[in-house]
């Protein structure tokens, strides 16, 4: 059956709450300053990109916890269930999608001040906001799955299938920004992020790995 797609992200119509992290870190630095004319168009043009991203990020997540309809836990970096009760995970949900109300407010007035550099980091949130949103209510699923009889928990495999799919992701977000930004506008810091955010990723299938396997 073919996966529909339920986040749409092409226009930056919504901004400030950080509060809202998911199990994998984001960043929007390479979008700098707004400004008006060729810069301004310059600056519309990284928030596209930002855009693109994060859509494409909260996409794949939906996909891969939700739309899939694999009823799975979702843990954290430590290799810990993201919550031990259904009702942890409602009063968390609960509590991100207020957070989520206010950075749509905040992005939007961001964009009628033209402040492009400010609208991209909301936007980065918002993306790891969503994406916490949809661990939570997809681990709420599991657990309450779990309690349904006749039902069994989860068994953990050598790899966690969720956690390496979203590492690869983040690698080819990570090297994209490398093909399609201007070779004057690579600068200093923007190859040392995005070097920093490629080799760290190699490192995390380590924490993919199971317990004990």
């Amino acid at each position: 059956m073919q996966k529909s797609k339920i986040y749409q992200l092409d226009h930056p119509t919504m901004a400030s709450s950080g509060s809202g992290k998911s199990t994998s870190e984001g960043s929007s630095s390479h979008l700098s300053g707004s400004g008006s004319g060729s810069g301004g168009s310059q600056q519309r043009k990284k928030l596209s990109s930002v855009c693109d991203a994060c859509k494409s990020k909260m996409q794949l997540v939906a996909d891969l916890l939700l739309l899939s309809s694999e009823t799975r836990p979702v843990v954290n970096t430590d290799g810990l269930y993201v919550a031990e009760t259904f009702e942890k995970c409602r009063d968390t949900v609960i509590a991100r999608t207020k957070e989520l109300s206010i950075l749509t407010h905040d992005i939007q007035s961001q964009l009628n001040m033209g402040k492009f550099t400010e609208v991209g980091d909301r936007l980065m949130e918002m993306g790891d906001l969503v994406v916490s949103l949809t661990e939570y209510s997809a681990h709420a699923a599991y657990l309450a799955a779990v309690e349904t009889p006749g039902s069994q928990p989860a068994l953990p495999g050598l790899v966690d299938r969720y956690k390496v799919t979203r590492c690869r992701h983040e690698v080819e977000q990570s090297c994209g920004i490398m093909k399609t930004t201007a070779l004057g506008e690579l600068t200093p810091q923007l190859l040392l992020e995005v070097s920093q955010n490629i080799s760290k990723k190699p490192k995390d299938p380590d924490r993919c790995l199971c317990p004990g396997q």
